[in-house]
């Protein structure tokens, strides 16, 4: 996958937020209509990005939709987290109908309140989800830093999934820096310890 390389600042302005968004079965389930085939390497980038901020006790949070349809419906089993994404009693749980993080009101005065805000993105789908909450985010005057080889997204049209993702992940350079789960988790481990205890 092509990733648009960038230059980081010397050091986040606040502590960046972490989220992972729509981490459920009905984006792994074979032969549903928001299917992802290919599980790796997003799936496992994702978790060790997941382990990597967990370990750093840096502030993360969950997103999922739940919607009164066939598809993420909250009595499916389909809308349940992934088995290695479930949440932990300490981390926060967002839930909304609509595709972008923002649609949440609780979150989105959270935000709202954080001087500066950064936030970290990972997870599905690049061409829902990822992208209007990158674009919202883009709008409101807030940093986004997209993981993009820990996401995906079904094959759009004639398209297959990995170029479906590369044109997503280009689009959303528009708005967002761009990295590789590698990169950000170097910059995460960097971080000055004076500036990790503030935030633990």
């Amino acid at each position: 996958m092509n990733v648009i390389p960038i230059k980081f600042s010397s050091e986040f302005t606040s502590a960046p937020f972490i989220a992972f968004v729509d981490l459920q079965v009905e984006h792994i389930a074979k032969e549903r209509a928001y299917s992802i085939q290919n599980l790796d390497p997003w799936i496992s980038n994702c978790k060790r990005l997941l382990d990597g901020v967990r370990q750093l006790r840096l502030p993360l949070a969950h997103f999922r939709q739940l919607r009164s349809s066939a598809f993420f419906n909250k009595n499916s089993d389909f809308s349940q987290w992934i088995e290695d994404f479930r949440p932990t009693a300490n981390e926060a749980i967002y839930e909304r109908q609509l595709p972008s993080c923002y649609s949440n009101s609780s979150f989105s005065d959270y935000m709202n309140q954080i001087s500066q805000p950064v936030m970290i993105l990972a997870g599905l789908t690049a061409d829902q989800s990822c992208l209007s909450t990158v674009v919202e985010a883009y709008h409101r005057g807030h940093k986004i830093i997209y993981v993009s080889d820990a996401s995906s997204n079904p094959g759009v049209g004639s398209l297959s999934e990995e170029k479906s993702h590369n044109i997503v992940s280009h689009i959303i350079s528009l708005y967002a820096k761009v990295v590789t789960t590698d990169e950000i988790l170097m910059k995460l481990q960097s971080m000055d310890l004076m500036t990790l205890r503030r935030y633990q």
